[in-house]
């Protein structure tokens, strides 16, 4: 059986987990994953499988 997958786009909400993380552990994260540092807020997305939400983000 197939996992179902929701992603939600919704910048408030996306917003305020950013804000709630904060600057300086995103910049560590993306650091320790060499990948350059986000710049615009309409790429992320927050995805939900089971049990597991992630805040992702698709670089171009």
């Amino acid at each position: 059986m197939r996992d179902v997958v929701f992603r939600n786009y919704d910048r408030y909400a996306i917003k305020h987990l950013l804000k709630e993380m904060g600057e300086h552990r995103l910049r560590t994260e993306c650091e320790n994953k060499h990948l350059g540092f986000p710049k615009r807020l309409a790429l992320f997305y927050i995805e939900a499988v089971d049990s597991n939400t992630m805040l992702k983000y698709k670089y171009p």
